[in-house]
């Protein structure tokens, strides 16, 4: 992709690996009209998302770091929300990431700063609108998340297609036996490590 895109030198590598189709779904046959994106960060899977499904009507982008946010404005066309989600709304303690703006968390998963946190507001999932497609990358949330969104939710309000990256292997264990139960099917998967990974389901309805 020929795409302007302004990051921080220190998430270059992870913006080239989800704008070169990171959370693809080969062989789809599948056009979400409302796409729901958690953990935005700087923008990559949106600005991803509007060429890879260019019929696409609305993309909702939620990103609580107020830095990633001033780098999200840039870079997509979308309606962005300066905030997080989680199962209750509240200020949450924000942990800057060790090595990069994209490991920023409201969880200790041994790649976060100690020093000082930076407290954002939240929002529950029941304010989240229903969407064809969900992506969550929250560095630790997703099973809140999913569950709100997801298992929660009335059936004909599920999105079709359900990604993420998890964070822990406990989390990919009980996220992948919950969107069995509800008739999802793994469509694709990459492991970096056994606690690191982004998982991508669909529903067998488009299947």
């Amino acid at each position: 992709m020929n795409v302007f895109f302004d990051s921080p030198d220190n998430m270059r590598g992870h913006n080239i690996s989800v704008l070169r189709g990171e959370y693809d779904l080969p062989g789809l046959n599948f056009e979400p009209r409302v796409i729901v994106d958690l953990g935005a960060c700087c923008g990559a899977f949106a600005v991803w998302a509007r060429r890879r499904f260019p019929s696409v009507e609305t993309i909702h982008c939620y990103e609580p770091n107020p830095e990633a946010y001033t780098y999200l404005e840039k870079n997509v066309i979308a309606n962005t929300y300066p905030y997080g989600i989680r199962a209750e709304p509240g200020r949450y303690a924000l942990h800057d990431g060790a090595n990069n703006l994209g490991e920023a968390s409201f969880h200790d998963l041994g790649e976060q700063r100690t020093d000082g946190a930076l407290f954002v507001e939240c929002l529950s999932t029941e304010y989240v609108p229903a969407s064809d497609l969900l992506k969550v990358d929250t560095e630790g949330c997703e099973i809140e998340i999913i569950r709100g969104l997801v298992i929660a939710r009335d059936p004909v309000d599920r999105p079709k297609v359900v990604m993420y990256e998890y964070h822990r292997q406990e989390d990919m264990c009980a996220l992948a036996g919950a969107l069995q139960c509800l008739d999802y099917k793994l469509y694709t998967a990459r492991a970096t490590r056994p606690d690191r990974g982004v998982m991508c389901w669909a529903h067998k309805s488009i299947l």
